[in-house]
């Protein structure tokens, strides 16, 4: 067992010209702009990041011998926080002058277990071993989202919600023995989250 994170942040930005037609929203839905030119610039920032407390139950030494289709080789139990927090910047200089600031962070809370071992087909050739790692659990998810409006008029919505979701990842590692006990790894999928 043992205890691991991560973090991750994402920054961009981008420039939309509007001639002609063109219409500002606060977020409320209440306010309407309309007006011939808009000149806006976006800058976006996301940062993804989470801790997970894990137990290992499973074979202290590695099994050389391939299964004949499936080898379970451990059982994995954890208690996990993740969170991604985005927040976003609107701005129009020309036209509609305003400025539109959000923020949208959801954050879980919960629990997982999972399963690992070798498989095989009877097809996998130059003695390549593959390799599964499955994982799911349950989350209480946390989201705000909060969004100011400030132009011809300054407004503001925040939001909260509580659900369930579900967080499930698939790993698959394929193997090549170059060597008496030794290894090279030739491929690994990274895990990939499924949808809530």
């Amino acid at each position: 067992g043992g205890i691991k994170g991560f973090w991750a942040n994402v920054e961009t930005d981008d420039r939309k010209r509007c001639n002609g037609g063109c219409v500002v929203i606060d977020p409320t839905g209440a306010n309407t702009f309309n007006t011939g030119t808009l000149n806006t610039k976006t800058d976006r920032e996301a940062d993804y990041w989470g801790v997970q407390a894990e137990l290992k139950f499973g074979r202290a030494e590695p099994v050389h011998v391939k299964p004949n289709f499936y080898r379970n080789d451990y059982f994995i139990m954890g208690a996990d926080v993740r969170g991604i927090d985005q927040d976003n910047t609107l701005r129009s200089s020309v036209g509609t002058v305003f400025s539109y600031q959000e923020n949208l962070d959801t954050t879980y809370y919960g629990g997982y277990i999972g399963v690992g071992g070798e498989y095989s087909f009877g097809f996998i050739p130059l003695g390549l071993r593959t390799f599964i790692n499955l994982r799911g659990g349950l989350y209480s998810a946390d989201t705000d989202y909060d969004g100011r409006f400030t132009g011809p008029v300054a407004t503001k919505l925040s939001k909260s919600t509580d659900d369930l979701a579900f967080i499930g990842t698939i790993s698959l590692e394929t193997r090549k023995q170059i060597e008496d006990g030794a290894y090279a790894f030739l491929a690994e999928d990274a895990p990939s989250p499924l949808a809530e």
